[in-house]
Order: C-alpha cells, then structure tokens, then sequence
C-alpha cells in the first residue's frame, strides 16, 4: 500500500519494487514487506542467511545469530567469493559471502558467543580475537571462553552482569600484576572466573 503500513506478500523477490525492506519469516510462510528503505533484507537467524541465495550488493540485517533477539542481530553485505571465518563473515549457498558491517562497536554474540554459561564459546571468541574490529562488547551473560588480545589500541566493554569465565590475557607494555595506566583501564562490571595476565 502506498502508506508503507506492513503487510504479508508471497511470491518471488524478483516480483518486489525495488528499495523496499523484505522480511523473510518462516512463521507466516512468505515475505513481509516493512518500509520503502533501500535494498535491504531482514532474515530472522544467521542460518537463514546463509542458506539464502542473495546476490552481491544487497545489504541484510539478520534479527538475531541463532534465534531472533539473542543480541546477536547485525548487519551484513553481500560480497563475492572471499575469505571468511564463519563466525563474523559467513558463505552463502551461492558461494558470496555475508560480510558483517560494523560501525563502532561489535558484540561478542554477532560472533555467536552465546554467554548462556553452558557453552564453550571458545571458537567464536578466537573468531572474535582474530578480527580488526577494535572495539569489543561483551553484554550481560557468563562467557565460557578465554580471551587473549594481541592487537594494539583494542578497547573493550564489558557490560554489567558479564563474567568471563576462563583466562583474560592483554599484551601491552607493563606488569602482570601493575599495568600503566592508559594501557589496561579496569572498571567495576569486570568479573572474572579465571585468571588476568597484562604482559
């Protein structure tokens, strides 16, 4: 309708205006058209986008990493064939890649860190570490992983309620035990199951 008020349409992508936002829901068994922003796709789940087919040049935004608002929701654009983690950039079915779009910040959970304190995040978290990204968040919830930072000027956030429970190494110049200031700034919401090495 031309008052961009949502509604449900089935049928190809191909038949879409261009410039229109397209919900793929498996719960209502088509599209849902939401507003006339340009091309871009809202898919629930990071698993739905790369079973998808979406070509280069789209842009998508997945609601949540593995299930609608985990916190995991992010940004993505479609790009050829090009190295990927599987954790932060993914492979498609059609062999482009789902490379994440980051602004400032990036949360552990669009690597699909889970902080449920029942999985071993460790993988993701080496995704994660292994990334340019320089700012780092961590949301409420307790890590299973430890996390060792190699790159120089990488800041990270630690939300209230979050425990890292493993080992937190930070490498810079000082102590283990009296890191300079400005190299490691500790604030209260820091908890840790674990040890904190500063080399």
């Amino acid at each position: 309708p031309g008052d961009n008020s949502p509604f449900v349409i089935r049928g190809s992508v191909n038949n879409l205006e261009d410039g229109y936002y397209i919900y793929l829901s498996t719960e209502v068994g088509g599209y849902k058209l939401l507003s006339n922003l340009e091309n871009e796709i809202i898919i629930d789940t990071v698993s739905q986008m790369k079973s998808s087919s979406l070509e280069i040049g789209v842009f998508v935004k997945t609601l949540g990493y593995t299930s609608p608002n985990d916190g995991g929701g992010a940004n993505y654009l479609i790009v050829s064939a090009q190295s990927f983690d599987g954790y932060g950039d993914h492979e498609i079915s059609n062999g482009n890649i789902a490379v994440l779009q980051v602004i400032n910040w990036v949360s552990a959970k669009q690597y699909g860190l889970k902080g449920d304190r029942l999985t071993n995040d460790s993988a993701a978290q080496a995704a994660f570490s292994a990334s340019s990204h320089l700012f780092h968040y961590f949301p409420s919830g307790i890590f299973q992983t430890s996390i060792t930072n190699g790159t120089s000027n990488r800041t990270y956030f630690f939300e209230t309620d979050c425990i890292i429970d493993g080992v937190v190494h930070i490498t810079g110049t000082g102590s283990a035990t009296s890191p300079p200031q400005g190299a490691v700034t500790w604030v209260d919401n820091v908890r840790m199951i674990g040890t904190v090495n500063c080399t």
